[in-house]
């Protein structure tokens, strides 16, 4: 899961491609699946991905957990975002009152609220929205700081609340290795670290 202690790490720049062929594109995207795409042999029943207080204080950012891990959690299970730094939905005043409002309901709800002019001039928080939801896949569940964000305003938006010092007390995650875990009559989870920048 990298570095657990705040530091994560300078970006490094791995390659720059120009041009307009397709070779050009297949060697950048080449290069990008070896750096950037974690394979796992199955997918996971529930996956467990901590945020870095220092780094990730809203879902705006945080949400990051749930586009890169959807495609390995299986149908009807979880994905469980302890994000002990978060305090709010938006990065600005503005945002976070479209999220409240709105919360992350899927793709149908969301295109509906485009039709209706929910959101003028702004495209990216839509985009942000079908994201940052499991289509109803699967459960997401953000464990916070009840201090910083309330178990109605998590669940209001659409995900399942946790307390954080809950989760960390079930999931010793600054202690574990990444990959497959075996907790709680041998449920296997996939801690899954959510680096930035990205």
């Amino acid at each position: 899961m990298g570095n657990r202690s705040g530091s994560l790490g300078r970006p490094a720049l791995h390659g720059i491609f120009t041009g307009a062929s397709r070779q050009v594109y297949e060697h950048a995207a080449a290069l990008a699946k070896r750096r950037c795409i974690t394979q796992v042999e199955r997918r996971a029943k529930k996956v467990v991905a901590y945020l870095e207080p220092e780094e990730f204080s809203t879902t705006w950012v945080g949400n990051k957990a749930i586009y890169r891990t959807r495609m390995m959690i299986e149908d009807g299970g979880e994905l469980l975002v302890i994000a002990p730094g978060i305090k709010g939905f938006g990065e600005n005043p503005e945002v976070d009152g479209l999220i409240r409002r709105y919360g992350y309901r899927g793709t149908p709800y969301t295109m509906e609220l485009m039709e209706k002019g929910a959101f003028p001039g702004s495209a990216m928080v839509p985009a942000h929205m079908i994201h940052s939801s499991s289509e109803g896949r699967f459960t997401i569940t953000y464990a916070v700081n009840p201090e910083h964000v309330s178990q109605e305003d998590i669940r209001r938006v659409g995900y399942e609340f946790m307390d954080v010092k809950d989760a960390l007390a079930r999931y010793p995650v600054l202690g574990m290795e990444d990959g497959w875990q075996v907790i709680e009559c041998f449920l296997c989870i996939l801690l899954f670290p959510v680096p930035f920048p990205p």
